[in-house]
């Protein structure tokens, strides 16, 4: 088959890293690139230049805060995607507790507690199985170390003031990947399916023993899941 070019966007404190495990394996199949949502503080502008910097044609994949930037470019330019994968994430708009919380985040994070938030994320964001695996949590810190506090306070307003998606999953019409995590906390496999249900011949993967960052706790699942996508 001809390889896609294939944008994949981070979510809240990620960078390339969270794609480090999987590219490799879609290389063959893909030109990947690796978008970077950390000038704007709503998902609006973030498609937008996301848009400005992919190729004319592409298929495109997000995690968590990259699905909404996700939702969002197949809001305002549809006709540029070829097929679009959700990887643990919420067509929801925040709820006003979960709003609360990020707002608690951003002053304790701004106080120059960045490093404490962190690893509060570490015990939220994985699996059980996980956390034990040294590796998984020292790529989340490295990334957010990278990504840096002021990126963070953006994206954190970002996802704060996102619209809800659900109404508009229905107009999406190319192949459709959903992934999740069985042990996801936040974008759990109940939330999840509301995407995949939402939109006409998705297919939803539920992976094992994973939590909410599947391509660093289930790398060999999630690239197996998006070559078939890719192939679809």
């Amino acid at each position: 088959m001809e390889k896609q070019n294939l944008v994949l966007i981070p979510g809240l404190a990620l960078n390339h890293r969270i794609w480090d495990k999987v590219t490799p394996m879609l290389e063959p199949y893909a030109d990947v690139t690796v978008a970077k949502p950390y000038y704007h503080d709503n998902i609006h502008d973030m498609a937008v230049d996301i848009l400005s910097k992919a190729p004319e044609k592409f298929a495109l994949a997000g995690i968590s805060m990259g699905g909404y930037i996700s939702m969002e470019v197949m809001r305002i330019a549809p006709e540029r995607v070829s097929r679009v994968a959700f990887l643990n994430t919420n067509a929801r708009a925040d709820s006003e507790e979960a709003s609360d919380r990020r707002k608690k985040s951003i002053k304790f994070a701004s106080k120059g507690k960045y490093k404490e938030v962190v690893e509060l994320s570490i015990d939220a964001l994985l699996s059980n199985r996980a956390k034990k695996d040294t590796d998984a949590p020292n790529i989340i810190r490295k990334m957010a170390k990278e990504v840096g506090l002021d990126a963070f306070v953006k994206q954190q307003n970002a996802i704060m003031n996102r619209i809800d998606s659900r109404d508009s999953l229905k107009f999406i019409k190319v192949p459709t990947l959903v992934i999740c995590g069985l042990e996801d906390k936040g974008a759990t496999p109940e939330i999840m399916k509301e995407i995949s249900d939402s939109i006409n011949g998705a297919r939803i993967a539920v992976i094992d023993e994973t939590g909410h960052l599947s391509p660093i706790e289930s790398p060999d699942e999630v690239a197996e899941e998006m070559i078939n996508w890719l192939k679809m």
